[in-house]
């Protein structure tokens, strides 16, 4: 079946925190127990004092500047004492900050091969070969869990399930896989591990709603988030599902927020932080979903909202700063959006600024542009005509920012038909200054059959979408048109016209009719 496509102008690397781990008392058969202490066969008192040394040890790395020392001795201590749930989880959080996933991979192989029917240990191991983009790992851990009958499986295993075959591309199985965690969300905890993904696309509408639901509501809620995103609606898998997270992997990975070796953990009670990437721009124009201490730096922001730009280019020399400057041109989708990101000194994340950092080097984003290069301008470029360049681009660029940070883009690319039938849209005032639409097309008999008793049987789809494609009509209709005693010979010869019609508040759409 042929799509036709118009535009109407009316007018995780991973998560922070290991989700996934969970308590008991026997370290050989289940979960953890959330001890404090240290069960050894020496008694209480000692294992606490043991405790209090492994802890503060940890402290003592830490702040000497030897994090890699820290990670390691926490896993090696984790080995000697698997039952302490304190222990397990300040493990997996220096993990995550200090990209200590090398060495958790070892750890967590030989706490599997010690204990093989503790179920938070191969979460654990799977969860750190999915976070080295070891797929086919991380989905052979899961298989020998699935073996492990005393542990059915449960929402944590479906997710990892379904980031592993995200990773992989393959959408379909993916997809069955995320459906099956949302089909297990009993309570907001759960629930929780999609908000951290879907946050840096979420609406504020989105995000107010969310903060309401009652668990029985989480699965309508993310049901309805992807359905609006869906690209296409007449395939059996949403295109963007996959999309969001391959992209969301990739900045986890590539643009983390932080300073190495420093968490949100240590900011202050404001989340002010001279080392930490962001929000002086970005944060006036971000949604109420995104967390300030969020994750991703202001370059990973704009990749998972839009995707790989279109064009970028960077300057270098010898005491130069780090520095990108982002084009993706105008689609349908969007309008132009230009960025320009820098990072230097201890900050680690990618900052996003009205103007870039250095002019050389940014020809292909016109002529204001070429015109500020300093090889070119020269002693220009302190003109007014260079001033008012600059005050033009900066205004013009916090806009693309704003527009950024409030729409997200698809790469997925629609297959376009001409249109082999002629068609009109006529627009006319409303009630409560709405638009009427009305879309009339026509049926060449060349191209649809008639049945000489029944008559002309006519299966359409139209959708109205807004310029972010949400869907704001959606109407399928199988119908039968009688045309009299017309005989099969002279419908080939003729055509009907027939119509469509909405209300619609003013403002750019777009009309998908099959």
């Amino acid at each position: 079946m042929k799509t036709h496509i118009l535009i109407l102008m009316i007018y995780v690397i991973c998560n922070p925190l290991s989700i996934f781990a969970q308590s008991c008392n026997n370290p050989d058969s289940c979960h953890f127990a959330g001890a404090d202490t240290l069960h050894s066969a020496s008694g209480q008192e000692t294992s606490r004092i043991k405790s209090e040394e492994i802890f503060s040890q940890i402290e003592k790395y830490i702040q000497n500047n030897l994090p890699k020392r820290a990670v390691q001795y926490a896993g090696e201590s984790l080995i000697q004492f698997p039952n302490n749930q304190k222990l397990l989880n300040k493990y997996c959080e220096m993990v995550f900050w200090y990209s200590g996933q090398k060495l958790a991979e070892k750890i967590f192989s030989e706490l599997v091969e010690k204990y093989s029917n503790n179920y938070t240990f191969y979460i654990e191991l799977a969860f750190v070969y999915f976070c080295r983009e070891k797929y086919s790992a991380s989905l052979s851990v899961l298989e020998k869990l699935a073996d492990l009958s005393k542990f059915p499986p449960d929402c944590r295993y479906y997710y990892l399930l379904a980031d592993n075959y995200f990773g992989l591309e393959q959408d379909t199985t993916a997809a069955q896989y995320y459906q099956s965690v949302l089909e297990c969300l009993d309570n907001r905890a759960e629930a929780d591990i999609f908000y951290h993904d879907l946050c840096y696309i979420m609406s504020d509408e989105e995000f107010l709603e969310y903060e309401t639901l009652e668990p029985v509501q989480f699965k309508d809620f993310y049901h309805r988030f992807w359905l609006s995103r869906d690209p296409d609606l007449s395939t059996s898998f949403n295109e963007r599902l996959g999309e969001h997270y391959r992209r969301l992997m990739y900045a986890r990975k590539h643009y983390r927020r932080f300073v190495a070796g420093e968490s949100f953990l240590e900011m202050d009670d404001n989340w002010s932080n001279t080392r930490t990437a962001g929000d002086k721009l970005i944060g006036k124009y971000q949604t109420r979903a995104l967390p300030r201490n969020r994750e991703l730096d202001d370059m990973g922001l704009i990749y998972v909202r839009h995707g790989n730009p279109d064009n970028w280019m960077f300057y270098v020399c010898a005491s130069c700063d780090q520095n990108f400057s982002w084009q993706y041109y105008r689609t349908h989708q969007r309008p132009e959006l230009i960025f320009h990101f820098a990072k230097g000194g201890g900050v680690r994340g990618w900052i996003i600024s009205t103007l870039p950092l250095y002019f050389q080097n940014r020809w292909d984003l016109g002529i204001r542009y070429a015109s500020l290069d300093p090889t070119v301008a020269g002693n220009d470029i302190e003109s007014l005509e260079a001033m008012s360049y600059m005050l033009e681009l900066a205004v013009e660029n916090e806009k693309h920012v704003q527009v950024a940070m409030h729409e997200e883009t698809t790469d997925f690319k629609f297959e376009q038909d001409p249109l082999n039938f002629s068609m009109r849209i006529l627009c006319f005032k409303a009630p409560d200054r709405k638009i009427l639409v009305k879309f009339y097309y026509g049926v060449d008999g060349n191209l649809a059959k008639m049945d000489a008793v029944s008559g002309l049987k006519l299966g359409t789809f139209w959708g109205i979408y807004n310029d972010q494609w949400r869907q704001i009509i959606y109407e399928k209709q199988d119908k039968t048109y009688t045309l009299g005693h017309i005989s099969q010979a002279e419908w080939q010869k003729s055509s009907i016209i027939l119509n469509k019609q909405a209300i619609v508040h003013p403002g750019d759409y777009h009309l998908e009719f099959r």
